[in-house]
C-alpha cells in the first residue's frame, strides 16, 4: 500500500512533467522539419526560370540567290502606329549600326552578317518581344522599288512556362514568314 492509503504505484509528479514536455518538444521539432522540408522544395507545385519568347514574328524569305547589293527599307504599321527602317546592303563595320529607324516602334529589325563576306549579308525579319498587336502591315522595299507587301492578324495564347502561378503570363502568336522577291 501506498503512504497515501491507496493501492496503485506512487508516480512522481516531476518525471510525468518532463515526460510530457519532452514529448511537446519532439512534436514540435517534427512539425518544423516537416514544414521546413516543404519551404525548401518539397511541396508539390515546381518553378523554373523560363522567360518568355517572342510574342510574334516576321520572317523574311528571300526567293533564291542572296541579298543584292542596295538600300531597304522595312515599313512596319502595327495597331495603325507606323515605323520603318533603312539598312544597306552590304552591310557596314560591325563596330557601327547600319540601320536608320523612324517614328517610334515596339518592333526589333533583324538583319546581319557584318563579320561575313559581302553576299552573306542577310535582312531577319522584324519581332515584337513584349508588345501583342492584332493588326500588322508590313511594306519591304530595296531602292524605292516595293518588293513585298503583307498583312497579318497574329491570334496570341497565354502560357506560363514556369509553371502555374510561377510568375509571368506570356503571350505568342506562331511566326509567319514574309516571301521576299528580289
Amino acid at each position: 500500500m501506498n503512504p497515501d492509503g491507496g493501492c496503485a504505484p506512487r508516480v512522481n509528479a516531476s518525471i510525468v512533467r518532463q515526460t510530457v514536455t519532452y514529448l511537446q518538444r519532439l512534436v514540435a521539432l517534427l512539425l518544423i522539419v516537416v514544414c521546413g522540408a516543404q519551404a525548401l522544395g518539397c511541396s508539390s507545385k515546381a518553378c523554373t526560370l523560363i522567360g518568355c519568347g517572342p510574342a510574334f514574328e516576321v520572317r523574311f524569305q528571300l526567293a533564291g540567290g542572296n541579298w543584292s547589293a542596295g538600300t531597304y527599307n522595312v515599313t512596319v504599321t502595327a495597331d495603325g502606329t507606323a515605323a520603318s527602317c533603312d539598312v544597306t546592303l552590304p552591310l557596314g563595320s560591325c563596330q557601327t549600326s547600319s540601320v536608320l529607324c523612324t517614328g517610334v516602334h515596339d518592333w526589333e529589325f533583324s538583319y546581319g552578317g557584318c563579320a561575313l563576306p559581302p553576299e552573306q549579308h542577310a535582312i531577319y525579319g522584324i519581332t515584337f518581344w513584349r508588345a501583342t498587336p492584332t493588326n500588322v502591315e508590313v511594306v519591304f522595299s530595296r531602292d524605292g522599288q516595293q518588293l513585298a507587301e503583307g498583312t497579318f492578324t497574329p491570334i496570341y495564347e497565354s502560357s506560363e512556362p514556369n509553371g502555374p502561378g510561377c510568375g509571368d503570363t506570356c503571350y505568342g502568336a506562331p511566326a509567319v514568314t514574309m516571301p521576299i522577291q528580289l
